[in-house]
């Protein structure tokens, strides 16, 4: 028996909206603290939001910021506030 994801599936052509850039965030927030072998992929973050994994791809690229941690080694992060204003 093959298991059934219930995730949300939005129209061909629609935008993500803030609701989804948040829940995008919050999901790679979360990716960053996993240990590598246990993050999601974007195809499973896109199977989470009921969008094609090329659109996660160009969210992410949309929405990196860059960061400093308190030694000044920067890293980067997806914003969807940032995402957003590019939108």
């Amino acid at each position: 028996m093959t298991p059934v994801k219930w995730t949300k599936l939005k129209p061909k052509g629609k935008h993500l909206d803030e609701d989804d850039r948040e829940y995008l965030e919050k999901m790679a927030r979360q990716n960053r603290q996993l240990p590598k072998h246990k993050r999601l992929t974007q195809a499973d973050m896109a199977d989470e939001l009921g969008v094609d994994p090329s659109t996660i791809s160009r969210e992410l690229r949309r929405g990196q910021v860059t960061q400093r941690n308190p030694l000044w080694r920067e890293y980067t992060i997806y914003s969807a506030s940032a995402a957003q204003e590019k939108n």
